[in-house]
């Protein structure tokens, strides 16, 4: 929509990213940081990359105290084609308190994320068969049903670890605690 100009956005390694320094007004993550090995590093970097009263917003899967034994966890894993390294609630709580972000906002968005979930399984029943059908190449006909399957699969597994109280999907936001005035 012509906003690449005014916001770029670019593909980075998370484990290997280096970022300017005080160069962000805002640094938001949507669903990766389960992926990042060192969860650590980045938060410093991220840190580091923004600007005086800087905000940032996460949100991210967790796993719960009942979910660190759970077997949904290692499907999740061995599904989604690549490994999760799952943080608790107070283990991102901790690490943003180490790496001087001041987090100010912490809250559980995984009812409003299964009803998402459910609302998408709604929308792609309503249309998959139309979508199945527009597709002629038999070739592609093939990749479009095993995408369909295995996303499906996917949903469904996430939507149970969800729902189940194994996983859950937080919102993180905050400052820059670098550049916060503290008042006491």
């Amino acid at each position: 929509h012509g906003m690449g100009k005014k916001v770029p956005i670019a593909e980075f390694d998370a484990e290997k990213v280096k970022l300017p320094e005080h160069k962000f007004d805002c640094v938001f993550s949507k669903e990766m940081m389960h992926h990042v090995n060192d969860k650590m590093r980045l938060l410093k970097k991220i840190q580091a990359s923004m600007k005086k009263n800087g905000q940032f917003f996460f949100t991210n899967y967790v796993i719960t105290a009942q979910g660190k034994n759970s077997s949904r966890v290692a499907e999740w894993n061995e599904l989604d084609g690549q490994q999760s390294h799952f943080w608790s609630e107070e283990e991102y709580k901790a690490a943003f308190a180490k790496a001087k972000l001041d987090l100010r906002v912490s809250e559980d968005l995984t009812a409003r994320y299964c009803g998402m979930i459910a609302d998408g399984f709604r929308n792609l029943k309503q249309n998959m068969d139309e979508l199945v059908e527009e597709e002629t190449d038999p070739e592609r006909h093939s990749e479009l049903l095993h995408a369909l399957a295995f996303e499906t699969k996917r949903w469904a597994l996430r939507a149970e670890a969800l729902q189940s109280g194994d996983m859950a999907l937080l919102r993180f936001g905050g400052l820059n605690a670098a550049s916060v005035d503290v008042v006491r």
